[in-house]
């Protein structure tokens, strides 16, 4: 409830109006029709929009349309379904949308609702750690930026505390923190309300960041992440 999948529709958005990345999103947990729809529609306007806005929705609608393909594991389009689908199905897709559609950026959101094909004897530590090389295999053939939005366990809010999760908290794997690239937690200390933190807790290469916690306002109307300056 931290946020993570609307911080990453944020930064989607924000790629696709400064620099034009088109991106391929593959998200079990949310129907593109009405979530991901509703959502880059807020993002476009800067606010919900109203039912008679029909020109304003038009053009918001276009605008999604022009920059985001949806690796929808519904062949009917309603949305996420039992249909079994794994890493390979999605990196087959998205090698797809490469060569198509010309995507820069592959989201996976939630890492724990796609189809997890373990070989015999195989670990699920293993099995992750041989996930994030396939990804990043592909990352690196294609000049595609991957981003896996993953859970943290359940240990995190035991008993009712909070505390912020690390990288080490990501469920069923240290190799998340091991063999990302970047790391980060999306933090709202208060649960629903508009104060959030994003933590980057996880930089490899000194050249594309430095870590640091950055104070976020989440506006509950657009769905839109904004710098807080008062820290």
């Amino acid at each position: 409830g931290g946020g993570k999948s609307v911080f990453v529709l944020n930064l989607l958005a924000n790629m696709a109006s400064t620099h034009g990345w088109r991106a391929a999103i593959c998200s079990p947990e949310m129907p593109t029709v009405p979530i991901l729809r509703d959502r880059f529609r807020r993002l476009y306007l800067g606010r919900k929009p109203e039912p008679l806005e029909t020109g304003e929705i038009a053009k918001a609608d276009a605008w999604a349309e022009r920059n985001f393909i949806f690796i929808d594991t519904d062949p009917t389009g309603g949305g996420a379904t039992d249909e079994p689908f794994d890493l390979e199905w999605i990196i087959e897709r998205a090698t797809d949308a490469v060569l198509r559609d010309g995507i820069r950026i592959l989201v996976i959101d939630p890492w724990n609702e796609i189809e997890h094909a373990k070989e015999r004897n195989e670990s699920m530590s293993d099995y992750v750690a041989r996930g994030i090389r396939q990804l990043k295999r592909f990352a690196r053939l294609y000049g595609v930026a991957v981003i896996v939005v993953a859970h943290p366990t359940k240990e995190v809010g035991k008993d009712g505390k909070h505390r912020i999760p690390s990288l080490y908290d990501i469920e069923n794997s240290a190799a998340w923190y091991n063999k990302c690239d970047h790391g980060l937690v999306i933090e709202r200390p208060k649960g629903d309300g508009e104060e959030s933190n994003v933590h980057i807790l996880k930089v490899k290469f000194e050249e594309t960041g430095k870590k640091a916690t950055m104070p976020m306002t989440f506006d509950l109307d657009s769905g839109r992440f904004s710098p807080r300056y008062d820290s």
